[in-house]
């Protein structure tokens, strides 16, 4: 403790007794001490031991007193009026024994001490008065007694002046000092709440003042009231959904003293309709005899990780629901191999209408599972290097023959458009997709508007808007005239099977495939949509620096007469590959093993001119079983069978071929691998995520 502070005033005792009745205590002091100088006051220069106490009794009664309430004024009033009686008693009248002087010189220090001193304060300034009263009369020669009547009132004023000016001066010290850590610490309060995005609240239930800082309005969405309104302007900002919930929470805690607070979350609705989320605090800072007197908290807008959470949960539930879909795709897919190939084989041996409604309807059924994969993300695609120009150009004209004549097609494009990597025929479906949701929506026509453009995005998205990670990408809007579509709606539109149109007139797969595609080709999809005002479709692809592939011309179908193993665990897929490969020329090895494989492998290894394997086993998958046996065979040419892009890694020199396929494709293929110069070593190839098409060594 510095030697400062013993002269600072303390809360404690400055809340001990209230104004008023300081100012009555005060009066009736006052009063005490000019009592005491009239009647005994002359006899106390003369009895030295006697003093002491009662200047004490004067100087620290008398000044707490004044310097408790806020009569300064009049005790400076007093001191100037006593001190020319002093100066004229002392002075002019030496040696002489008033009352009246005494009285003047008891009074005037105490009202010294209060013009200047707290009470601590005073406490100093009277002691060191008790001991140069008590002393300095005996030090004084005893022949000069006039002389001492002079010099010790005097002395003893001055004395009470100077060390109030030296308490002053520190007193101002201490005061700057504490205004300055104070600025700090709100500097340091402020800054803290602008980074936690923090906006804080007081309640005074008494007086029923609630006052809310400008970021607590901003995160409410209210206006800042100059010196505070009721709490319902708290209550007001709070969304219709969760107003009596907000409400029944502050009832609680005023009223229940065994709850420390309460956190809650709640939606607000902001001007211009925005609804946001709140993170409410509150506790109890000062009770009453009626119960909570002042109650305090903050709030946090939790809007943008209310939106996260959300969209994690709806990835969650995506992804759950393209697992299930990609393993019944695998398993629809192996049945749908059965049926068209068989279809080829009967096809073979006599024509009939039949025959025609089977492939048919298991083309329609090869779609809906090639929907399915889409939307799990597990299509294979061919992805390549493309100019969307050309792909968007001619998905516009079968477009312009399935739109309908009452509605108008704009196409526009830039001359020079920046590259991407995708998959043309997707594309295209998504287009189609995409177009055939806008006819669905214009009823009674309208106009549909399709643009692809370069976009450079150099920022990050503001908190709440859509994530758009910055670099290059090609933008591809599809924009109707609709009828658009509400909140609600634009939540739900990629989820797989949901639809607006009537009962069997749409799968409900479509924005899902669509979804799906763009998000394997590494872009991004937005919604912008209101009722009546019709809705846009954004799709970004990132840019890509490669030059454009050309598309493969399909190959002649021929046979041939190599060996080819085939490793397959579904039976039915297995027995029709062999038939198939056989009378195509080819001489065949079949398994459902993978272990098996192996042996064949080790017996008949240099025989063996490709291994026809699928890629999903149980056991041990494709992609393992071809590194096992390229230990021995490094030169094996592979040809994978997939129902699905499962995540695994596939040596870079190998190619699929998608189910269900039929006996053209397949043919095609093999031909394709068996063709191919040799592939090198397997440990100089790099492996990649399997994800459909044609891979080459990188």
């Amino acid at each position: 403790m510095s030697f400062t502070s013993l002269f600072e005033p303390s809360p404690k005792v400055h809340g001990i007794v209230e104004r008023r009745r300081a100012r009555l205590l005060a009066v009736c002091m006052v009063c005490l001490t000019v009592l005491f100088g009239c009647v005994d006051g002359i006899y106390l220069w003369r009895v030295p031991g006697y003093a002491p106490p009662w200047y004490g009794y004067a100087f620290l009664i008398t000044t707490y007193a004044l310097s408790r309430t806020s009569w300064h004024r009049l005790g400076a009033l007093f001191a100037v009026l006593m001190f020319p009686c002093v100066a004229f008693t002392r002075v002019f009248l030496a040696g002489a024994q008033d009352g009246f002087s005494e009285l003047a010189f008891l009074s005037l220090c105490p009202l010294m001490g209060a013009i200047f001193l707290p009470m601590v304060g005073v406490a100093g300034v009277s002691a060191a008065n008790l001991i140069l009263l008590s002393s300095l009369p005996w030090l004084l020669p005893s022949t000069l007694p006039s002389v001492a009547d002079v010099v010790v009132p005097i002395f003893a004023t001055a004395m009470s002046t100077v060390l109030s000016l030296l308490y002053i001066h520190h007193r101002d010290r201490v005061e700057l000092d504490r205004q300055l850590e104070l600025a700090t610490s709100e500097e340091r309060l402020r800054l803290a709440l602008e980074v936690a995005e923090m906006g804080m609240w007081d309640w005074d239930t008494e007086s029923g003042k609630f006052v809310i800082s400008v970021r607590g309005a901003e995160i409410l969405g209210a206006s800042v009231l100059p010196g505070g309104g009721p709490i319902q302007h708290y209550l007001d900002c709070v969304h219709s959904d969760d107003a009596e919930r907000v409400r029944r929470a502050f009832d609680n805690l005023c009223g229940n003293r065994s709850l420390p607070g309460f956190v809650l979350e709640h939606k607000v609705e902001r001007p211009g309709g925005e609804v946001g989320w709140v993170a409410a605090r509150g506790r109890v800072t000062r009770w009453g005899k009626e119960g909570a007197s002042r109650v305090t908290g903050s709030v946090v807008d939790i809007t943008q990780q209310k939106q996260v959470a959300s969209q994690l949960r709806q990835a969650q539930k995506m992804e759950a629901v393209g697992r299930l879909a990609g393993g019944v795709a695998h398993d629809f897919n192996n049945l749908l191999t059965v049926i068209l190939g068989n279809l080829d084989l009967a096809r073979n041996k006599f024509q009939s209408p039949h025959l025609d409604q089977i492939d048919s309807a298991a083309t329609s059924a090869a779609a809906l599972t090639s929907q399915l994969l889409a939307f799990s993300r597990q299509a294979p695609l061919a992805l390549r290097a493309l100019d969307l120009n050309d792909t968007v150009e001619m998905a516009v004209t079968m477009i312009r023959r399935i739109i309908g004549e009452d509605i108008e097609i704009e196409f526009k494009t830039v001359p020079e458009l920046w590259h991407v990597r995708a998959d043309e025929n997707q594309v295209q479906e998504v287009l189609l997709n995409l177009a055939t949701n806008a006819r669905d929506a214009m009823t009674h026509g309208g106009r549909l508007t399709i643009v692809v453009e370069n976009d450079r995005i150099t920022e990050k998205p503001e908190p709440g808007a859509p994530d758009r990670p910055p670099g290059d990408f090609v933008k591809l809007s599809v924009i109707d005239t609709g009828v658009g579509m509400d909140e609600d709606t634009r939540a739900q539109i990629f989820e797989p099977f949901f639809t607006t149109k009537e009962a069997g007139k749409g799968t409900g797969l479509g924005l899902a495939m669509v979804f799906g595609v763009v998000a394997q080709c590494k872009g991004t999809i937005e919604v912008r949509s209101e009722p009546g005002r019709g809705t846009c479709f954004e799709i970004r692809l990132p840019r890509v620096e490669a030059a454009l592939e050309a598309t493969p011309k399909p190959r002649p179908v021929t046979g041939g007469s190599e060996t080819i193993l085939v490793v397959e665990d579904e039976e039915r897929v297995r027995l029709l590959m062999v038939r198939l490969l056989q009378d195509a020329g080819y001489t065949v090895m079949s398994t459902g093993s993978p272990a098996e494989a192996q042996e064949i492998c080790a017996e008949h290894g240099d025989s063996i001119d490709l291994l026809l394997s699928d890629v999903v086993m149980p056991g041990r998958n494709g992609p393992e079983l071809v590194a096992e046996l390229r230990r021995s065979l490094p030169n094996l040419k592979v040809l994978f069978m997939t129902g699905y892009a499962a995540d695994l890694e596939i040596d870079g020199d190998i190619s699929i071929v998608n189910k269900p396929f039929n006996l053209p494709v397949l043919l095609g293929q093999i031909r394709e691998v068996l063709e191919a110069e040799e592939p090198p070593a397997a440990e100089t190839q790099p492996r990649v995520p399997l994800s459909g098409g044609r891979f080459r060594a990188k």
